[in-house]
Protein backbone atom coordinates (compact mmCIF):
# COMPACT_ATOMS: atom_id res chain seq x y z
CA UNK A 1 0.00 0.00 0.00
CA UNK A 2 2.56 2.64 1.12
CA UNK A 3 5.46 0.88 -2.14
CA UNK A 4 7.32 -1.06 0.63
CA UNK A 5 8.43 -4.18 -1.28
CA UNK A 6 10.47 -7.29 0.46
CA UNK A 7 12.57 -6.19 3.01
CA UNK A 8 11.66 -2.88 3.57
CA UNK A 9 7.97 -3.88 4.02
CA UNK A 10 9.09 -6.39 6.90
CA UNK A 11 11.38 -4.02 8.11
CA UNK A 12 8.45 -1.42 8.20
CA UNK A 13 5.84 -3.47 9.92
CA UNK A 14 8.61 -4.78 12.46
CA UNK A 15 9.44 -1.09 13.09
CA UNK A 16 5.80 -0.23 13.54
CA UNK A 17 4.92 -3.06 15.25
CA UNK A 18 7.49 -2.20 18.11
CA UNK A 19 6.62 1.43 18.49
CA UNK A 20 3.04 0.08 19.44
CA UNK A 21 3.59 -2.77 21.25
CA UNK A 22 7.21 -2.26 22.51
CA UNK A 23 8.03 -5.67 21.13
CA UNK A 24 9.69 -6.39 17.57
CA UNK A 25 8.21 -9.20 16.19
CA UNK A 26 11.38 -10.16 13.97
CA UNK A 27 13.41 -9.73 17.02
CA UNK A 28 11.09 -12.43 18.80
CA UNK A 29 11.09 -14.80 15.68
CA UNK A 30 15.01 -14.50 15.78
CA UNK A 31 14.08 -13.86 12.31
CA UNK A 32 17.58 -12.50 9.99
CA UNK A 33 16.76 -11.10 6.32
CA UNK A 34 18.30 -12.25 3.32
CA UNK A 35 18.60 -9.56 0.93
CA UNK A 36 16.40 -9.65 -1.77
CA UNK A 37 18.77 -8.85 -4.19
CA UNK A 38 22.28 -10.84 -5.02
CA UNK A 39 23.71 -7.38 -6.69
CA UNK A 40 25.88 -5.39 -4.77
CA UNK A 41 24.91 -2.41 -3.60
CA UNK A 42 26.70 1.52 -3.83
CA UNK A 43 26.29 4.87 -2.49
CA UNK A 44 26.51 7.91 -4.77
CA UNK A 45 30.44 8.31 -3.66
CA UNK A 46 31.05 4.24 -4.00
CA UNK A 47 29.19 4.39 -7.45
CA UNK A 48 31.75 7.59 -8.55
CA UNK A 49 34.74 5.96 -7.63
CA UNK A 50 33.59 2.35 -9.10
CA UNK A 51 32.23 4.00 -12.07
CA UNK A 52 34.92 6.71 -12.90
CA UNK A 53 32.31 8.75 -14.11
CA UNK A 54 32.82 11.57 -11.10
CA UNK A 55 35.19 12.53 -8.54
CA UNK A 56 32.60 12.69 -5.56
CA UNK A 57 29.37 11.33 -4.12
CA UNK A 58 28.02 15.13 -5.24
CA UNK A 59 29.36 15.46 -8.56
CA UNK A 60 27.43 11.47 -9.02
CA UNK A 61 24.50 13.02 -7.49
CA UNK A 62 23.99 15.42 -10.21
CA UNK A 63 24.92 12.83 -13.22
CA UNK A 64 22.26 10.80 -12.13
CA UNK A 65 19.76 13.64 -11.28
CA UNK A 66 20.91 14.37 -15.37
CA UNK A 67 20.26 11.60 -16.45
CA UNK A 68 16.98 11.69 -15.10
CA UNK A 69 17.53 8.89 -12.61
CA UNK A 70 16.73 11.16 -8.82
CA UNK A 71 15.72 14.39 -8.18
CA UNK A 72 16.88 16.84 -5.80
CA UNK A 73 14.26 17.64 -2.96
CA UNK A 74 13.65 20.95 -1.93
CA UNK A 75 15.74 22.22 1.26
CA UNK A 76 13.69 21.10 4.75
CA UNK A 77 12.71 18.06 3.29
CA UNK A 78 13.59 14.75 5.01
CA UNK A 79 15.82 13.15 2.44
CA UNK A 80 17.84 14.97 -0.17
CA UNK A 81 17.25 13.12 -3.03
CA UNK A 82 14.17 11.00 -4.64
CA UNK A 83 14.10 8.16 -7.01
CA UNK A 84 12.23 8.69 -10.55
CA UNK A 85 10.66 6.23 -11.73
CA UNK A 86 12.89 6.01 -14.33
CA UNK A 87 15.97 4.98 -11.78
CA UNK A 88 13.38 2.83 -9.22
CA UNK A 89 14.94 -0.73 -11.32
CA UNK A 90 18.56 0.65 -10.62
CA UNK A 91 18.57 1.70 -7.02
CA UNK A 92 17.08 0.78 -4.11
CA UNK A 93 16.02 2.79 -0.96
CA UNK A 94 17.69 1.45 2.23
CA UNK A 95 16.64 2.07 5.96
CA UNK A 96 20.21 3.21 7.92
CA UNK A 97 18.64 2.33 11.18
CA UNK A 98 18.35 6.10 12.45
CA UNK A 99 15.99 8.18 12.58
CA UNK A 100 15.48 12.21 11.66
CA UNK A 101 14.58 14.60 14.88
CA UNK A 102 10.64 13.75 14.29
CA UNK A 103 11.27 9.63 14.49
CA UNK A 104 11.12 9.17 10.69
CA UNK A 105 13.65 6.51 10.00
CA UNK A 106 16.30 7.54 7.61
CA UNK A 107 16.55 6.06 4.17
CA UNK A 108 19.92 6.22 1.72
CA UNK A 109 19.71 5.36 -2.11
CA UNK A 110 21.97 2.47 -3.11
CA UNK A 111 22.48 1.58 -6.87
CA UNK A 112 23.09 -1.62 -8.26
CA UNK A 113 26.23 -2.37 -9.75
CA UNK A 114 24.71 -3.80 -12.79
Amino acid sequence: MFGFKGNQALLSADRATKQITSTSPLALLGAELISDSKDTLHTATQLAKYSGLATTGENMNLILEKNGLHRKLPPGSAEAWELTEKGKPFAERLDVNKAHGKGVPVKQTKWHTS
